[in-house]
């Protein structure tokens, strides 16, 4: 993945304070209601990092990713791939304020191996069923979502195929994006989870792709708003673009405060973390903030229901690099050929929500 290098200096930092302190925002980013008269929830994303078996699939270019490719991409190391991913999962899990109801996920080849993702988490005493359909990525990745049973139940799941043609030109197809309907502990909710193509070629040069993306995104959110204009939405994923990009804050339109008087405009938490310099993944000395959950107003204005309180990334001692020239770094499971047995190279992110009891 090419990644434009982001620096951030004392300017940028001042103005993610001064943001961080508005109080516009505020009552958002943080809780302080603290009397116990609220229930809470995480929901999360995690871009596992090519979760693929170990089975050469003809339909696919996964050959790398099996045992007689130039990975060397074994049982061992599948095994302990699904291992080390299950304890982030169960870790976000029971570490959160809040149990995790949902978790969208990038990156996973097949439902194989989600089941063996979700046979993991059994063992550990945590009950997730997932949702997954095929996508037309050539490598073969796909999105999909887990959910706890007891905090959420699906109604409907929609596919939104991303059409990448253009003037003749044959383009790699990429993710569908996965729409899925559902009831969170009384509240209907509707979730999408995305991938959007990278930055292969450079930033500006892909840029159109995440563009075409983002259009699909916003025309399903006025279809939902047409229908029910207070709907609660989450938009979660690996978005290969920044919080301050075209695709997020025009097409997409969602900005980082919620001063705007139009209702339909979304609320974009991982504003304050892009300002302060803080991102989900690194490359090249420089972090990005990839990794983002985008919100409706109703998460924000609705007292009744689950309310927004917080967005953040979780990223335990155990998932960054130790040592050396990447230290701090998101620990992943490849450099290259060469495995370093880690996890992914992003850290996953979440939102914590509550409600009155």
């Amino acid at each position: 993945m090419e990644i434009v290098a982001r620096r951030c200096g004392l300017v940028i930092a001042l103005v993610g304070m001064l943001f961080a302190c508005d109080p516009r925002h505020r009552g958002y980013l943080q809780d302080d209601s603290g009397d116990g008269a609220y229930s809470y929830i995480s929901i999360g994303f995690y871009n596992v990092e090519n979760l693929f078996d170990t089975i050469d699939d003809p339909e696919g270019f996964d050959e790398e990713f099996t045992p007689a490719g130039e990975k060397r991409y074994d049982s061992d190391v599948y095994e302990q791939k699904i291992a080390h991913l299950t304890r982030v999962i169960a870790d976000m899990a029971k570490r959160g304020r809040g149990p995790l109801a949902l978790l969208g996920v990038a990156e996973v080849e097949n439902r194989e191996v989600l089941r063996d993702l979700i046979r993991g988490l059994s063992d550990k005493k945590l009950r997730y069923r997932f949702i997954h359909r095929n996508s037309p990525d050539q490598r073969g990745v796909d999105v999909a979502l887990l959910y706890y049973p007891g905090l959420f139940q699906p109604l409907d799941v929609r596919m939104h195929r991303v059409d990448l043609s253009r003037d003749g030109e044959e383009v790699r197809p990429t993710r569908d994006i996965m729409e899925v309907k559902g009831v969170l502990d009384r509240d209907t909710i509707f979730v999408m989870v995305n991938h959007w193509s990278s930055r292969r070629g450079g930033r500006e040069a892909s840029e159109w792709k995440r563009i075409r993306a983002a259009q699909v995104v916003r025309r399903v959110v006025d279809s939902i708003f047409g229908l029910h204009p207070t709907a609660r939405i989450v938009i979660m994923g690996d978005f290969n673009d920044e919080p301050v990009n075209e695709s997020i804050t025009e097409v997409l339109r969602a900005k980082g405060d919620t001063t705007d008087e139009d209702a339909t405009v979304l609320f974009n938490p991982a504003h304050a973390h892009y300002h302060r310099g803080v991102g989900s993944l690194a490359y090249r000395d420089a972090w990005s903030l990839f990794d983002q959950i985008i919100l409706s107003r109703a998460w924000l204005e609705d007292e009744t229901g689950w309310r927004f309180v917080e967005f953040d990334i979780f990223r335990p001692a155990y998932l960054t690099t130790p040592y050396g020239q990447y230290k701090g770094y998101p620990l992943r499971s490849y450099a290259g050929n060469t495995y370093l047995g880690g996890y992914s190279d992003h850290f996953p992110v979440y939102i914590v929500v509550r409600r009155p009891k």
